[in-house]
């Protein structure tokens, strides 16, 4: 085994992994895969922290203390400062609501538990995210839990077990890490994404590594490097948040990291020469608090523009170079603050910022004190905003005991409760797409009286497309449409409409998925009963923030839906396209009769979550106008 040396161009992916995280979140289109800079890092910590226990166990000097104490001296100083800096500029900028989710997160952040509070209560790549300060810690909140119970592992392990015992324990450990986050990304992706299971794999990808390199167990391949850092890069650019990571598809950029750890030695490659220049290697030292201080910055600067995101990253790099220098190595020196000091610090802030946080939660955000700085109509709409946020577009609703279910796959259970249905009630509207379908889905149970309404709907799950993570149902739903054709009265597709639009925003329409979706509704035989097209949605486009409602709403009130005039277009073409098909075509425009501004904002309350669905009482409100319609009436009665 060979001694812990320390190894610049490990800063220099360190450089690579954060600022593919920092341009995800400033909204950077070539890095909509950005977010798994945090896998890099993952990687990264697992060799590392491996790296130091063997070594220690090695020389017979690991103490459990000493760790504890080094990993709290390196995370926590800068960590708090961060949330202490975060705290005035949410009250003064925070409505009640937010402040309030604000101080609770605080009470979670302080113990290390924020990322389940945050698979609790949001998503990391929804809006609401955006507006969570502190949404970033869920990482550290992972690390430390697996700082806490790795080194005990590693213990007790070492003293019953030898070394190649370990490795075989962590490659079965890793396998089933992996197995478990790619079931899970299908199923619950957002408990996937933030707990520490679906992420050991990426930990321990980084201990495996981290044996190889101490045994020099592995063969020379050197020449492929520079593929294995393309493959980082690559993540960074085509995948998504769609791909709903992390899976399998997480070890493209993990196993490239892992094996550019291992064959990155060889000081005379261009790529190490590079990776551990002075440069990437600064910004490699600083990337611990570049990552801390970003995320807030752009939280609270979330309408700002390009230049103004640059200007950003430009100026958290010298004030995030004076935190390395002042605050992380101060605090890492035990020669300039004792353990006594260390301790003082520690207990004080977590005094202070608890205090700080259970009287943001308790008082509602401060709701008494804060009113008086808003306008009160801005603030009736700031309400709604958030009101509209937190009911989730993707989630449905039914009553346990009732015939109004719904499903993202065609599972047995749904199987089961569908054929107790029909016994009672023959004949079922079933409602099929996206998560426009899971939106339709809860307008009609919330409006209407029919017994037996039901849907199979899933997100980004379209007939004319495939989902490469996802199991979509369409195949499936065709054959249990037709095994029970003879209970389905009425069949009713949607979609999202922009899909078919270049980009999801220009013309011109892209009419083969048009063409594929009418064939797959074609294919479908349910008897003498309708099949229908129901589409496309209103997508207004607009981001629901403070900024932009208030321009929209107060500024703005002659705001229509009907403005966007490319989807207007597509409605017309949709029309064309099925004149002559089997399956009828119903136009959302014409059935919900949008009332100029007025359907935006209706009794004090959006109708819209986000930049295209229904906010729950959108649901209702859009809901009513459907069910009560004379088109769908006469569906009915056909």
């Amino acid at each position: 085994m060979r001694n812990l040396k320390y190894r610049p161009e490990i800063d220099g992916l360190r450089a690579i992994a954060v600022f593919g995280v920092i341009f995800y979140h400033a909204g950077f289109v070539l890095f909509k895969g950005g977010f798994l800079g945090v896998d890099v890092f993952f990687v990264i910590s697992g060799f590392l922290i491996t790296n130091i226990i063997l070594l220690d166990i090695k020389n017979k000097n690991f103490s459990l203390k000493s760790f504890y104490l080094r990993r709290a001296r390196r995370i926590l100083p800068v960590l708090f400062l961060t949330i202490l800096l975060t705290i005035p500029l949410s009250f003064l900028i925070m409505y009640p609501e937010s402040l309030e989710y604000f101080g609770k997160t605080i009470l979670r952040v302080n113990f290390f538990v924020s990322n389940f509070w945050f698979n609790n209560t949001t998503n990391y790549f929804n809006n609401l995210a955006s507006h969570s300060p502190l949404l970033h810690t869920w990482s550290l909140a992972v690390e430390e839990q697996f700082y806490i119970v790795y080194p005990l592992f590693v213990l007790l392990f070492f003293k019953f077990f030898k070394i190649k015992h370990f490795l075989f324990t962590l490659i079965l450990l890793v396998l089933s890490s992996i197995l478990f986050s790619s079931y899970a990304s299908v199923f619950k992706p957002t408990f996937n994404f933030f707990i520490i299971f679906s992420r050991f794999f990426e930990l321990g990808i980084g201990a495996i590594t981290a044996l190889l390199v101490l045994n020099n167990k592995f063969p020379n391949i050197n020449f492929l490097r520079n593929i294995f850092f393309l493959l980082i890069i690559f993540s960074f650019s085509f995948f998504s948040e769609k791909n709903n990571m992390p899976n399998y598809l997480s070890l493209i950029p993990t196993i490239s990291t892992a094996l550019l750890i291992i064959f990155l030695e060889d000081r005379n490659s261009i790529l190490y020469k590079v990776l551990s220049s002075n440069f990437f290697v600064f910004l490699g030292k600083i990337s611990y608090s570049l990552y801390l201080f970003h995320f807030p910055i752009f939280v609270f600067l979330a309408d700002s523009n390009f230049y103004i995101k640059i200007l950003v990253i430009i100026g958290i790099i010298p004030f995030s170079f004076l935190s390395y220098k002042y605050i992380e190595n101060s605090f890492r020196d035990s020669k300039k603050i004792s353990t006594k000091n260390f301790s003082i610090f520690i207990i004080s802030y977590l005094i202070i910022s608890t205090i700080i946080g259970f009287v943001f939660r308790e008082t509602n955000g401060l709701e008494k004190y804060n009113l008086g700085r808003y306008n009160p109509e801005e603030f009736l709409i700031i309400k709604s905003v958030n009101d509209a946020k937190i009911s989730s577009n993707d989630e449905n609703i039914f009553d346990d005991q009732s015939c109004k279910f719904w499903s993202e796959n065609l599972t047995s259970e749904f199987v089961q409760r569908f054929n107790d249905c029909k016994k009672k009630f023959k004949k079922a509207i079933f409602i099929l797409g996206d998560s426009h379908g899971i939106d339709l889905y809860n307008a009609l149970y919330q409006n209407s009286n029919y017994p037996f309404i039901v849907s199979i709907s899933q997100d980004e799950c379209r007939p004319h497309t495939e989902n490469i993570v996802r199991q979509c149902h369409h195949a499936k739903t065709r054959e249990f449409l037709k095994k029970f054709s003879s209970n389905i009265r009425l069949l009713i597709f949607t979609d999202k409409g922009s899909y078919y639009l270049e980009n999801g925003i220009n013309l011109p329409i892209k009419k083969e998925l048009i063409l594929k979706t009418r064939e797959y509704l074609e294919s479908i035989q349910i008897g003498s009963s309708k099949v229908v097209w129901m589409g496309p949605n209103i997508e207004p486009n607009i981001d629901l923030d403070k900024k932009n409602a208030s321009i929209n709403i107060i500024k703005n009130k002659q705001f229509s839906l009907l403005e966007n005039k490319n989807i207007n277009f597509l409605d017309k073409i949709l029309i064309k396209e099925l004149t002559n098909s089997e399956v009828s075509y119903i136009s959302k425009i014409d059935l919900m009769k949008y009332d100029s501004s007025q359907d935006w904002y209706v009794e004090n309350k959006i109708t819209y979550s986000d930049k295209d669905h229904w906010s729950t009482f959108g649901e209702k409100y859009f809901g009513k106008r459907i069910f009560n319609s004379e088109v769908f009436l006469n569906l009915l009665k056909e």
